[in-house]
């Protein structure tokens, strides 16, 4: 098991951008058939390949203001400790956290809604379940204080 945090000004900002229609689908999605880019619902994708990061499934790119003139590269928020421009060579602890095959997980924005609002977001990976968390839940202060 590990858990995997995330800053929820980033996720906050991938979460308004996958809002906008049309949406990307990950492979395992391409597969159903019933699911189209104007029906597949706003998402937000876990993704581990060269670091663990989440990303928009909105269709028209958002292009990383940090990036070199010209790049690419997109709008990313990745998890403390797996970002390869920060934290040096981070394959290792990503195969460690992960498992060594690269992926895309398909996340519905439903999952971190409550939990943005809350503070920053924990994605716990087990072999077999990956979960939204909200690891400390503010207390409510008692009436009279």
């Amino acid at each position: 098991m590990v858990d995997l945090m995330f800053d929820r000004d980033g996720v906050s900002k991938l979460m308004a951008h996958s809002r906008r229609r049309p949406w990307e689908l990950t492979y395992v999605q391409q597969q159903d058939k019933s699911l189209t880019e104007n029906n597949v619902g706003a998402h937000l994708w876990l993704v581990k390949d060269e670091g663990i990061y989440l990303m928009s499934n909105a269709k028209a790119p958002w292009l990383d203001p940090e990036a070199e003139p010209g790049s690419e590269k997109r709008f990313v928020v990745y998890a403390d400790g797996y970002d390869p421009q920060k934290d040096g060579d981070v394959w290792q602890a990503c195969s460690e956290a992960a498992g060594g095959d690269d992926f895309v997980e398909a996340l519905p924005l439903i999952y971190f809604e409550y939990v943005v609002r809350q503070g920053d977001v924990c994605i716990r990976l087990t072999e077999s379940t990956i979960d939204v968390l909200l690891l400390e839940v503010p207390r409510r202060k008692k009436r009279g204080n």
